[in-house]
């Protein structure tokens, strides 16, 4: 694993944890989806640069 992805995995996870996934409603649903896309990107970033 890159060190890039290990800082942006890092940060998500803590981001992830602030946000808790107690809580209900529409900030919560829009930070786990652009937190899915950001994933998404860093995986096809890590297949381009191992292809």
């Amino acid at each position: 694993m890159s060190k890039r992805y290990e800082e942006v995995n890092k940060i998500l996870i803590e981001l992830t944890d602030v946000m808790g996934f107690t809580g209900q409603g529409k900030q919560v649903d829009a930070f786990l989806k652009a937190r899915k896309e950001l994933e998404d990107l860093i995986d096809k970033e890590k297949e381009e640069s191992n292809g």
